[in-house]
């Protein structure tokens, strides 16, 4: 057998498993994809093209859509008596170059650095007819994947029980500076040393914040009671009485102390619920729905810039932008200070009330807090620069949240400003919103 052959036959059966849908347990397993393979792989050793084919079709059952490597060993089963030496040598290299891509990165994605040379490979072998159905599928197959990952593309999954969950859009792949710089009025120790990090697979985040309506339509569907509502650690919620804030019993999503309308964003969720609601999205649509990473977040936040505030540093922009600490809530508490300018919104606003960012996201900064995946660290000392959570280390106990609130001041809705709480914790300035592998 060509060595090569051999190679990609290895390969895939080790890295196929990254392609296989959540959910499908058997493929997921390497050994067991190892040995669907070892038919197909005697059979085309004996140059036996008719069962190598059928062996694919029966692996490609099991780990569902077609993908270039599959295409590119059906080409050469059919194919292969018939393929000039030098076609024969292109397509191996591009076999073994893709089987290298998807066991390194473990996602279609990277296989888009080479697509262009795929296309011009398949359009000369397209002189062999019966290679035209191939070339067809993939170009729809990769013609999708373009799509799916189209920067700015936005989109809702259908739900199992019904309806529709958050609406999502595409973030471009990038680098960027995350954290502070000394010297940025309202700068922390926490955001520091500002550090480059690298995004380099795309993934999706909500346009807005979870609301009141969504996170109803997972309570209404699995009964769940949030942290508040169950007292654990503590009795219901953080609000305010009397002028303080203060854990107080019988407080929760759906008695905040203010009144909320469906399309505000849901508050007094720990990261716990924010998890249980991610994971029951996860299994209505076959997607995994998670919270971002902290890089993630600060890099869809910054959308392209580095001032402290997305939209430049003219605090007289601020309330087109987030909803803060401004004159309408200085109304009811005069006592406090508050920013110059009035947006007439005391508490928490309706989702894309405000301007969105370059990226079309709504509500970054001001209205809720936004629970991340990252567990609490005191620095950036030893941060990971890929854009991955950073779970290790420090506290787990306490997880990270990013951009400010209703009650914050401009130093508080910073693209760098960051806080935490415990997984637990829960308040009526803090939610959250989601992110989604792609």
């Amino acid at each position: 057998m060509h060595q090569t052959t051999k190679l990609l036959f290895s390969l895939l059966a080790l890295t196929l498993v990254a392609l296989v849908p959540v959910g499908n347990t058997m493929a997921q397993n390497p050994v067991i994809a190892r040995f669907m393979f070892e038919d197909a792989e005697a059979a085309y050793a004996k140059k036996d093209y008719v069962t190598t084919l059928a062996k694919l079709e029966e692996a490609e059952q099991e780990f569902g859509k077609i993908n270039p490597p599959i295409l590119y060993l059906r080409i050469m089963a059919r194919h292969g008596s018939l393929i000039t030496k030098e076609d024969f040598d292109t397509i191996e290299r591009l076999r073994e170059e893709t089987a290298r891509y998807l066991r390194d990165y473990g996602e279609l994605e990277s296989v888009r650095d080479h697509a262009r040379e795929v296309y011009q490979v398949f359009t000369k072998l397209r002189k062999y007819p019966a290679t035209r159905a191939e070339y067809a599928e993939y170009a729809k197959h990769e013609s999708e994947l373009r799509e799916r990952l189209r920067p700015g593309r936005s989109f809702r999954d259908s739900l199992g029980v019904g309806g529709e969950g958050p609406e999502m859009v595409v973030i471009p792949t990038g680098s960027f500076m995350m954290g502070s710089q000394p010297g940025e009025a309202g700068r922390k120790n926490s955001e520091g040393p500002q550090h480059k990090v690298t995004i380099a697979r795309s993934f999706a985040i909500g346009r807005y914040e979870v609301t009141v309506g969504d996170f109803g339509r997972f309570v209404a569907a699995t009964a769940y009671r949030t942290d508040a509502e169950r007292n654990v650690g503590r009795k219901g919620c953080v609000t305010e009485k009397n002028g303080k804030m203060q854990y107080l019993e019988g407080s929760s999503w759906l008695a905040t102390g203010f009144r909320q309308e469906v399309n505000e964003p849901v508050t007094c969720v720990s990261w716990n619920d924010a998890i249980a609601y991610a994971d029951w999205l996860s299994t209505q649509t076959g997607k995994r729905y998670r919270l971002p990473t902290e890089a993630e977040w600060e890099y869809a936040a910054r959308a392209g810039t580095q001032t402290a505030y997305y939209w430049g540093d003219d605090p007289d922009q601020t309330c087109r932008h987030v909803n803060l600490f401004d004159q309408a809530l200085k109304r009811k508490s005069p006592e406090w200070a508050a920013v110059s300018c009035d947006d007439g919104v005391i508490y928490t606003a309706e989702v894309g009330r405000y301007m969105p960012n370059a990226f079309g996201l709504h509500d970054m900064f001001g209205n809720v807090f936004e629970w991340v995946e990252d567990c609490w660290h005191e620095n950036y000392e030893g941060a990971p620069t890929d854009g991955s959570a950073w779970t290790r280390g420090d506290d787990c106990g306490k997880r990270v949240k990013r951009g400010g609130t209703w009650l914050a001041l401009l130093p508080g809705v910073r693209s760098a400003g960051r806080d935490w709480g415990s997984a637990a914790a829960r308040s009526y300035i803090s939610g959250f919103r989601l992110a989604q592998d792609l």
